[in-house]
């Protein structure tokens, strides 16, 4: 709570200090238990204490003792006597007509949004007629429910209250300035004595002179730093935003990083079906050849579901010969669906292979085993040739792999830590009183930003420490270029997230239009396989998603070595984004 009451003082030049703040509404015993965890009357009290902790000229206070003790109630009470002593305004809204006739100079009545009478509690006793409040307020509602003509009534007796000379117009401690930080941030007057509060009413709370004499400081805080401040230990004390951030990155790390470390040769599976020719055919397959030639799987399996398991996509080629067949190529052709029958003769008669043209395992499937067929019958090779594989650092799935995910961890980071956030805190009623406060709109956005970026650091740094340590996978170029293009990430993303939240009012319209915003650049800009699969008319519009330049950018530096200069179109694309983001944001936040 203590930090709480620390931020809001931070809004304003001069104001008390936080824990006379905190001491005035009774809560400095409370000042290192978190909000959560107190009582909703003493959040109400600590609503107030940050209300009044600027010392503010003229203090608006809605319903400030709803749900407190009778004790916390005269606490409230006094702190409002103290304002009103010390020449601030207090425009309190209440249902209680006993704090009102207590605490109010002047009040007004109102129904259903009008204003159907003023003056002086005294004024309105004794105009409406009544014992106290109580009455008039009893009187004006059974009124409005029972006469037509009530309202004109009314209206006549609140003009004749205005016009009479014991009027009281309690308007000397207001400014009428369209500036909101002027009309709060007015120096406070002097302190008066306990004897100038010495009123004829005799219902008056006592003033406790703890409260009549606040400890007044002036600067010693930092709006932008407090908020960063706020944020960064509000996210240390969440052990599920800790893992979320720092956990999950590298076990997705960890987990596609083994699954895809060294990719062995692909295993394809070979069906074939069952006659004279198939144990023969099965063993030629099944041999074990040099690792370079590829593995198969043999099986031998009736026709009928050697074709439905290639058609289902359990098999890669079903392999026929002429002696097997039990019926004619176009029935073949109808039970196989899209699959292609390749005729071969051989000496031992005529081989079909049966495959998918659109896979490319099963086209890769064909030829491995047409060539091992080959061989079986006794094919030698006419031209001389030798095998020489490439395995250099910079080449393997996992090389590629760790740049695309960095840039995802970038963006998810940025739209949800950002965007998600500040609905959550609109939500929460947070950013509403923020509004009441100095504090400059770019203040909060860019504290926003900068906590989030400070949250990637260590993320970004965990990410490459895993995978240099575990993995082996090396920077062939600046570790600060590297550190640049993570910086002009967050800020892309974190801008873009604050144009996501900009105007979103519940978690589930945030979480649609986050995910609509993700889901192009989780499968479009080249994460984990590269973009130029998708046909040339789309190269364009993934080019332009401001993931894609990012894990360009990546890759170029960490695996080809460039330098910033030369890959200084994605850097631009990059920061682009991320400026406009911004100012758009800036420009259509709003706070409810």
């Amino acid at each position: 709570m203590g930090e709480t009451i620390r931020l809001f003082r931070s809004f304003y030049a001069a104001g008390l200090d936080p824990e006379a703040a905190l001491e005035m509404v009774g809560l400095s015993a409370k000042a290192k238990v978190r909000v959560g965890n107190v009582s909703g009357g003493e959040r109400q009290r600590l609503a107030v204490a940050t209300a009044i902790v600027g010392w503010p000229q003229l203090v608006f206070l809605d319903e400030p003792t709803a749900g407190l003790d009778p004790q916390s109630r005269r606490q409230i009470w006094d702190l409002v006597e103290a304002c009103r002593a010390c020449g601030h305004t207090v425009l309190l809204t209440t249902h209680s007509m006993d704090e009102a006739e207590r605490l109010c100079d002047r009040l007004a009545i109102v129904d259903q949004g009008r204003i159907i009478a003023a003056g002086t509690p005294g004024e309105l006793v004794a105009g409406f007629g009544g014992a106290d409040l109580d009455d008039v307020f009893v009187r004006l509602a059974g009124r409005r429910l029972t006469e037509s003509g009530w309202l004109e009534s009314v209206e006549k007796t609140t003009h004749s209250l205005a016009t009479s000379p014991a009027a009281d117009t309690a308007q000397e401690g207001m400014h009428s300035t369209g500036d909101k930080s002027q009309a709060q941030q007015t120096p406070p007057q002097a302190v008066p004595s306990r004897a100038a509060l010495n009123r004829p009413r005799s219902t008056r709370p006592t003033v406790s002179p703890t409260v009549l004499k606040p400890a007044l400081k002036t600067g010693g805080f930092s709006p932008f730093y407090e908020l960063v401040r706020s944020r960064f230990l509000e996210f240390w004390r969440e052990p599920e935003a800790i893992f979320w951030v720092y956990g999950f990155p590298v076990l997705m790390v960890l987990a596609l990083g083994l699954a895809y470390r060294e990719k062995p040769i692909q295993q394809l599976q070979v069906d074939i079906v069952a006659g004279p020719q198939a144990a023969a055919d099965a063993a030629a397959l099944n041999a074990t050849l040099p690792e370079t030639s590829g593995g198969l799987r043999a099986a031998i399996l009736q026709r009928s579901v050697a074709l439905e398991r290639l058609r289902t996509g359990r098999s890669d080629l079903v392999i026929q010969r002429d002696d097997n067949r039990d019926d004619k190529p176009e029935q073949t052709l109808a039970s196989a669906g899209d699959v292609v029958p390749d005729v071969t003769k051989t000496s031992a008669g005529l081989v079909r292979y049966h495959f998918d043209p659109s896979r490319p395992e099963s086209a890769l499937a064909r030829d491995r085993a047409h060539d091992r067929l080959e061989r079986a019958a006794g094919r030698s090779d006419l031209l001389a040739s030798r095998d020489e594989p490439l395995l250099a650092l910079g080449g393997r799935y996992i090389d590629f792999l760790i740049p695309g995910l960095m840039g995802l961890s970038l963006m998810g980071g940025g739209l949800w830590g950002v965007g998600f956030i500040a609905v959550e805190m609109r939500i929460r009623k947070l950013l509403k009183r923020f509004l009441a406060t100095p504090m400059q709109r770019w203040q909060f956005l860019l504290s926003v930003m900068v906590s989030r970026m400070l949250f990637m650091i260590p993320e970004m740094l965990l990410l490459v420490l895993c995978a240099r340590f575990v993995f082996d996978v090396h920077i062939f170029g600046s570790g600060w270029a590297v550190a640049f293009l993570i910086f002009i990430g967050a800020v892309c993303f974190s801008g873009l997230g604050l144009l996501v939240a900009s105007r979103a009012q519940t978690l589930e319209a945030v979480s649609g239009v986050l995910n609509f915003v993700m889901l192009p650049m989780w499968l479009g800009s080249g994460v984990f396989f590269p973009r130029e699969r998708y046909p040339d008319a789309m190269q364009p519009i993934l080019r332009a998603l401001p993931l894609t330049p990012l894990v360009d950018a990546l890759r170029g530096v960490m695996l080809e070595g460039r330098s910033l200069g030369g890959c200084w179109e994605d850097v631009a694309l990059v920061s682009g984004w991320g400026l406009v983001s911004f100012a758009v944001a800036l420009r259509f936040f709003r706070w409810q």
